[in-house]
């Protein structure tokens, strides 16, 4: 961590008659508070819809997208 970051907190601490590590305690408690209320990566639609067209393993890809392309700008 920032030396200078650590000697201002521990600034603001002593001048607000708080504990720098009850601060930072509270401040992450905070953060991973927040971020449990976030959908998380498995919950994305991008998640969900992974796998449900099936195609071989062979299949060339390119070549399947520039039809489908190709088909829907006729």
């Amino acid at each position: 961590m920032d030396k200078d970051i650590i000697s201002e907190a521990r600034k603001y601490a002593k001048q607000n008659n708080v504990s720098l590590s009850l601060k930072v305690e509270k401040y992450l408690e905070k953060i991973t508070n927040d971020y449990q209320d976030y959908p998380r990566p498995s919950d994305s639609i991008v998640d969900q819809l992974s796998g449900i067209i099936k195609l071989d393993k062979d299949a060339d890809y390119k070549k399947i997208y520039a039809d489908i392309v190709s088909e829907k700008y006729k």
